[in-house]
């Protein structure tokens, strides 16, 4: 007797129960399944570093191979920068990953997830000039170049803009002459806008840090920075503001980055940046903190490759933060986001 008409239905019956007992659970998507980044070198995760090497300039700056191995593998930093810790936690994919974020240069043509276009030392304009000397696109020319990387592909409407930019047009030295925060600020709302065009739909945009806030600054050095700051962070609202309402699709979330900044000067060393407790200065007037604005094959390797300075420090360098407080940085973004 065949045994068919009766062990189907028991077997039917069977995966009913088992369906029942364990219902598969459709996992929802990621809010952000996509990020690209703009801006200077607080978002650089390699660009400059790469193009000089490029170009064969050596040592490519910022210095990160020995006999300069100064800093984190091309960041401006001692470890990964705030916005790869953000796509850490947008994604899962951790700093350096193969799905981490990747340097423009690295994948022009953006088959990557998550795509830095971040020139460390750029302002805003079209194309700029790194304290260094090196061309480089500003935001505006990297907004340009992501219009180029999508090949007129549509982007995601879940992809996730950040925009951490425009320190740098305020630099007086012998390769920038320092704007007016009115123009740094059109610019910075012109390239929203032009994303905006191009299909991008959530932004993050971070204010200027204090500028006055750095070490090793004069009274009146420190006074012109925070004024230079609060001025440019007032102008930057006042266009979001006004974006908000002429981007009517668009959700734009302006980022307070000293809300970070000033509780981390509260907690870590913000007065003497980690390599000058690390390494001997240059000279004796000149820091080693300093050695990536006055002479680049001056930096020297960071004692046995050791980058860690355990959350102590708030500044790796005279300008640049360290990676403790870079992931302070990102774990605000991701708050303001939920």
């Amino acid at each position: 007797m065949s045994l068919a008409p009766i062990v189907r239905p028991l077997a039917a019956a069977f995966l009913l129960v088992v369906s029942l007992a364990h219902p598969t659970q459709a996992q929802p998507a990621p809010r952000h399944d996509a990020l690209y980044v703009f801006g200077d070198s607080l978002a650089d995760v390699g660009n400059v570093w790469r193009t000089a090497q490029l170009l064969g300039i050596t040592p490519a700056p910022p210095p990160s191979t020995s006999p300069n191995l100064t800093y984190f593998r091309g960041r401006f930093s001692n470890g990964p920068v705030a916005v790869e810790y953000l796509w850490q936690r947008l994604s899962g994919h951790a700093p350096g990953s193969a799905g981490g974020l990747r340097p423009w240069i690295t994948n022009p043509i953006a088959t990557t997830a998550a795509l830095d276009f971040a020139f460390g030392g750029t302002g805003t304009p079209d194309m700029d000039q790194t304290p260094g000397g090196l061309y480089a696109p500003g935001l505006k020319g990297q907004v340009e170049l992501f219009r180029v990387a999508m090949a007129g592909r549509t982007p995601s409407r879940r992809a996730l803009y950040v925009i951490s930019t425009g320190a740098n047009d305020y630099r007086a030295d012998a390769y920038n002459v320092p704007m007016a925060p009115q123009a740094v600020v059109a610019n910075i709302a012109e390239s929203i806008t032009r994303l905006y065009r191009l299909g991008a739909r959530e932004f993050v945009i971070l204010t200027l840090p204090d500028l006055g806030a750095l070490p090793y600054l004069s009274p009146e050095q420190r006074a012109q920075g925070s004024a230079v700051t609060a001025g440019h962070n007032a102008l930057l609202a006042q266009a979001v503001a006004g974006l908000r309402t002429q981007l009517s699709k668009a959700t734009l979330r302006l980022v307070d980055a000293n809300v970070v900044f000033t509780d981390l000067r509260g907690r870590m060393n913000a007065d003497v940046p980690a390599l000058d407790t690390l390494l001997l200065p240059i000279d004796a007037t000149t820091p080693m903190s300093a050695c990536l604005f006055v002479d680049v094959t001056a930096c020297r390797d960071v004692p046995d490759g050791v980058f860690d300075v355990g959350g102590l420090f708030l500044f790796w360098d005279v300008v640049h933060p360290t990676t403790d407080a870079h992931r302070a940085l990102a774990d605000y973004m991701y708050e303001q986001l939920r």
